[in-house]
């Protein structure tokens, strides 16, 4: 029999850290020993507050499964920097690692398939309004996000 367990402790949501690189940053993905070429490192975000997830969705194709991977994420104020880094990398397949609000981290877009960086950026119209940017990893990929050890 399998049991799967209700845990009453902390469930937070959010990712906190959403770190991403190109896949061409690696020598190796394997993720219990991915390797970055030299020179190369992760591209290190703070998230706003409540505003990073990941989801992941089964999904069947001529009989393959496979999982549709979406990261979203807020980045606040937008700033010629952000811009400058996001207009690099957008439109590349990248390797994303997630550390969530559980204290867990994930790794997802170095198995089959590919995330795929995209982004929006907003002024806001009104005061109140977010000024900031809107970041996605989507793309199909074999397995959801893998937890690795922190």
């Amino acid at each position: 029999m399998i049991e799967l367990l209700n845990i009453n402790n902390s469930n937070l949501g959010g990712v906190y850290i959403l770190r991403f690189a190109p896949r061409f940053f690696f020598s190796s993905l394997n993720p219990s020993n991915l390797l970055f070429k030299e020179g190369f490192d992760w591209i290190s975000i703070r998230l706003t507050s409540e505003s990073g997830q990941v989801d992941h969705e089964s999904a069947l194709d001529n009989g393959d499964s496979f999982y549709n991977v979406s990261i979203t994420a807020s980045l606040p104020k937008e700033r010629p920097e952000i811009d400058t880094v996001l207009d690099q990398y957008a439109g590349l397949p990248c390797v994303v690692n997630l550390h969530d609000q559980n204290n867990r981290e994930r790794l997802a877009g170095h198995h089959a398939g590919e995330l795929v960086l995209m982004h929006s950026s907003t002024s806001g119209k009104l005061t109140a309004d977010d000024n900031g940017y809107q970041i996605s990893f989507k793309g199909k990929q074999q397995y959801k996000a893998d937890f690795i050890t922190i």
